[in-house]
C-alpha cells in the first residue's frame, strides 16, 4: 500500500474507508487516520468523536497520545473527559503526560477520584510526568483540597533540585491560605542540612509575610 499522505489521499476518501482506516494494521496509518480526522473540521461529519475515543484502545502509544494532545481543544463531553481521566494511569510516560496536560487545557473540576487520579502523578516514576503534574495541581484543585499529605509530599520534593522550582510555584499559589499548622511545619524544615533547600523554604515563607517565623526557627535552630 502506497504511503498516505494527509494534504491529498483523505480529501479522496469517503466517511466508510476513513473509519476503516482507524482499524489498520499498520499504526503508521491509524496514526495519520486519527491525526487528520482531529485536525480537521471533519471529525463530526466523518468520525464520530465516540470512534475517535474508542482508538485509546490502540496499542501503539503515538496513536493514543495524538487523541489526548487533540481532544483538549474539541467540545467533548463528560465521557470524553473520563476517558481522558482513566488515560492518567497509562502505562506509557507519553500518554499520561499528554493527559495532564490535556486536563490542565480543559480547567475543569475534577471529582475528587479523578482529583486523586492527578495527585498520584506528583509521585510518578517519570520525571516529565511528575512535572506535569505539579503544574496541573494550581488549576484542578483548591487551597482546601492542599491536605497534609500532599504538602508533606511537596516538602519531600524539594530535595530535588529539578522538581524543586515546580513545588515552590505550586506553594506560591496555594501558600496565602495555608493554615498556621502547615506554615509553622514548612518552617520547621529549616533545620535541615541541605542548605540550598533551607533557603529555599526561607525565601518562601518570607514572601508571605513570615520574616518573624523564620527567623525564630532558625535562632533555635542554628543557635
Amino acid at each position: 500500500m502506497k504511503e498516505i499522505t494527509l494534504d491529498r489521499d483523505f480529501e479522496n476518501f469517503n466517511s466508510e474507508l476513513i473509519c476503516g482506516l482507524l482499524k489498520d494494521k499498520d499504526p503508521d496509518v491509524r496514526l495519520k487516520s486519527v491525526r487528520y480526522l482531529l485536525e480537521s473540521d471533519w471529525e463530526s461529519k466523518v468520525a464520530p468523536i465516540e470512534d475517535i475515543l474508542e482508538c485509546l484502545k490502540d496499542e501503539d502509544e503515538r496513536v493514543r497520545e495524538e487523541i489526548i494532545y487533540n481532544l483538549s481543544s474539541l467540545e467533548i463531553s463528560d465521557t470524553a473527559i473520563q476517558k481522558i481521566v482513566d488515560m492518567l494511569q497509562d502505562k506509557s510516560p507519553h500518554v499520561r503526560d499528554a493527559a495532564l496536560r490535556a486536563l490542565t487545557d480543559l480547567w475543569i473540576k475534577l471529582d475528587p477520584a479523578s482529583m486523586q487520579a492527578v495527585i498520584n502523578l506528583v509521585k510518578d516514576s517519570n520525571r516529565s510526568v511528575q512535572l506535569s503534574a505539579l503544574k496541573a495541581l494550581p488549576r484542578l484543585i483548591t487551597p482546601d483540597e492542599l491536605n497534609q499529605g500532599l504538602l508533606y509530599e511537596f516538602f519531600r520534593m524539594m530535595d530535588d533540585d529539578e522538581l524543586r522550582p515546580a513545588v515552590l510555584e505550586v506553594l506560591d499559589c496555594f501558600g496565602p491560605s495555608l493554615n498556621g499548622e502547615a506554615v509553622h511545619r514548612l518552617a520547621n524544615t529549616l533545620n535541615d542540612e541541605d542548605t540550598s533547600r533551607s533557603r529555599n523554604i526561607a525565601e518562601f515563607l518570607s514572601s508571605m509575610g513570615h520574616d518573624d517565623l523564620v527567623a525564630l526557627y532558625l535562632t533555635d535552630n542554628r543557635g
